[in-house]
C-alpha cells in the first residue's frame, strides 16, 4: 500500500532506491551521504503515480565503541505527482538515531524525526494550495539472530501530522515483523 498522495491508502507498486556513502574524517567522527529514489504506480488509476528524490547527510559518533552509536542529519526531497500537480509536495527531514548491539545478538535503534512537507500549488482555489504539515515521527527497529543465517526483525513507527489544512491533521502507526535467511 502507498499513503503519500493525498493521505489515503491505495495499493500501488513502489520501487526504491537508496544509496549511501561514509567516511570517517577524523577520528570517532563519521559523515555521511545519501540519495534516495522512489516510483510508485497504483493499481487501476494513473492519477496518482509518482516519483520521489531525495538527498540527504549524516554526521555519526563512534567514540563510544560499537555499544551506542548516536547519528543526526537530515533529508531534502520533492515527491511529484504528474497527473495532480495539487498533491506534489517539498519535504524536510530532520532526525537524531541512537543504535546499540551491546546486547548481541540483538540490535535495536530509536529515530526521532522531524518532517514537513509544504506543497507548491500556485492556484488558490486548490485545496492544497500552500498547505503546510509537520509533525514528529518516532520509529523503533529491532533484530535478534538466532543464527548465523537467521534474523528475526521487528519495526514500528509513529507519525503525527500536523496540517495547515482545517481538519487535516492525523496520525498513523505501522507494525512490521519478519525473518530473513542468508544463502
Amino acid at each position: 500500500p502507498s499513503f503519500e498522495v493525498a493521505n489515503t491508502y491505495s495499493k500501488a507498486s513502489t520501487v526504491v532506491t537508496h544509496a549511501d556513502i561514509a567516511q570517517l574524517v577524523v577520528p570517532k567522527w563519521r559523515i555521511g551521504a545519501s540519495a534516495d529514489y522512489e516510483r510508485q504506480t497504483h493499481d487501476g488509476s494513473s492519477l496518482r503515480d509518482n516519483d520521489y528524490t531525495g538527498l540527504g547527510a549524516s554526521a555519526q559518533y563512534l567514540g563510544f565503541g560499537p555499544k551506542i552509536v548516536p547519528r543526526v542529519g537530515f533529508v531534502e526531497g520533492r515527491r511529484n505527482v504528474p497527473e495532480l500537480q495539487n498533491e506534489s509536495y517539498r519535504s524536510t527531514d530532520y532526525f537524531a538515531e541512537l543504535s546499540t548491539d551491546a546486547y548481541w545478538p540483538f540490535w535495536g535503534s530509536i529515530a526521532y524525526h522531524t518532517r514537513g512537507k509544504g506543497y507548491s500549488v500556485n492556484n488558490p482555489i486548490a485545496t492544497n494550495f500552500h498547505r503546510d504539515e509537520t509533525g514528529p515521527s518516532w520509529e523503533v527497529y529491532l533484530s535478534y539472530r538466532s543464527h548465523p543465517r537467521i534474523t528475526w526483525s521487528l519495526y514500528g513507527s509513529y507519525d503525527s501530522v500536523n496540517s495547515s489544512a482545517p481538519n487535516a491533521d492525523f496520525s498513523t502507526s505501522l507494525l512490521l515483523a519478519g525473518v530473513s535467511y542468508r544463502l
